[in-house]
């Protein structure tokens, strides 16, 4: 973790990636520290709002991901084409695939990552990503055993970075966005 979050710093060259790094980070810490296993479409969301409120551009995605001949299903931050990715390091089943890919780095080999994002399997998506592709982020919150934590995640890793955010207006606000679609994996 500690040579991840020391790449990580080593991209910052100005106020945004302050930013985006100490968000990237907090969040890579509550992934690992936590075991929060295949929680790709809730930390992406929440990194994407988060950035969105503070006037950073970025596009929240899902697709499918490939890594050697094996294809999964996954959600995903780009900004400016690069790709972030904090839950890849954490699975739904097993143990690490890869490590967290910040501006499409991979945090170990501090090289360009190998995945293959968006990239289309011959199956396409499983159930739940088909769904979760064509639903909006305000029925996906509703969808947890404990709906609307995700936009008080929000809030709280807000707070940590020092600004301000209320759920409810963070909900009402992008209850009706979606995740753009990377690849033709709903075919």
């Amino acid at each position: 973790m500690k040579n991840w979050l020391s790449t990580i710093k080593s991209n910052v060259k100005n106020k945004n990636d302050e930013i985006i790094s100490q968000l990237y980070s907090n969040l890579l810490q509550f992934v690992v520290e936590d075991e929060y296993r295949g929680g790709c479409h809730d930390t992406s969301a929440i990194f994407h709002i988060i950035l969105k409120e503070l006037g950073i551009e970025n596009v929240l995605c899902i697709g499918e991901v490939k890594t050697g001949e094996l294809y999964f299903d996954h959600s995903w931050v780009e900004i400016d084409g690069k790709i972030y990715d904090i839950a890849i390091c954490m699975p739904l089943e097993g143990t690490l695939w890869h490590p967290p890919v910040f501006a499409s780095i991979d945090l170990d080999s501090k090289n360009e990552t190998e995945l293959g994002y968006g990239t289309h399997s011959p199956v396409g998506f499983d159930e739940p990503a088909r769904t979760i592709a064509q639903i909006n982020l305000g029925t996906y919150a509703l969808g947890d055993s404990n709906p609307n934590r995700m936009w008080f995640m929000m809030e709280q890793f807000a707070s940590d970075l020092g600004y301000e955010m209320d759920a409810q207006d963070l909900s009402l606000k992008y209850a009706s966005s979606y995740r753009v679609l990377r690849g033709n994996s709903l075919q």
